[in-house]
Order: structure tokens, then sequence, then C-alpha cells
């Protein structure tokens, strides 16, 4: 999984990297406005070429979230499957180019 996230990133010299994200909800208490700020937090830290690439169970909040932001859209998703469990990662970039 590590290998995927990574490829996907991109990395280059001198970015960023920041780890973990947290957009679900708390005892599953419907929406949450953690989601909301989750969207809002990539877009204020996002350059202008930059991506953030999300890993995530909970796929509908973490489309909604960025859905619901200005300035950052979803370009890619790939589901992974380990053991079971199907996560999918989530590439993330700025919609406005500086």
């Amino acid at each position: 999984m590590a290998e995927a996230l990574v490829r996907l990133a991109k990395v280059r010299a001198g970015q960023r990297v920041l780890d973990p994200l947290w957009v679900g909800d708390v005892a599953g208490r419907g929406e949450s406005a953690g989601g909301r700020r989750t969207g809002g937090e990539i877009a204020r830290v996002l350059t202008a070429d930059g991506r953030a690439v999300l890993l995530t169970e909970d796929k509908r909040l973490l489309r909604d979230a960025v859905a619901g932001c200005r300035g950052v859209k979803v370009v890619r998703e790939r589901v992974l499957r380990f053991n079971g469990a199907t996560p999918t990662v989530f590439v993330v970039m700025p919609t406005r180019r500086g």
C-alpha cells in the first residue's frame, strides 16, 4: 500500500508530506464538521502544483468533503485490496493554478 501511495503522490525534493489525516465522524453520528474542515485544510495547504494523496475506507465522506470545498478536486481514485479490505486512494489537486 505504501508503495502505491508514494507513486501516486509523485513526491519531489522539497515537498511536504503530512500524515495522518482523519475525515471520519466519531461513532457514526452523521455528517461531521471534521470532513468539511478536512477539505478546507487540503485546499489551504496545497501549493499550486501540489497534490494530496489520501487513503480511506469511507469513500463517500471523502468525496463529499472535497466536493464541498472550493479550490480542490479529486483527480484520481484507486481501489486497493489488502487482506479483504478495500480502501481507496484519492489524489486531490488544486483546481486553480497560481
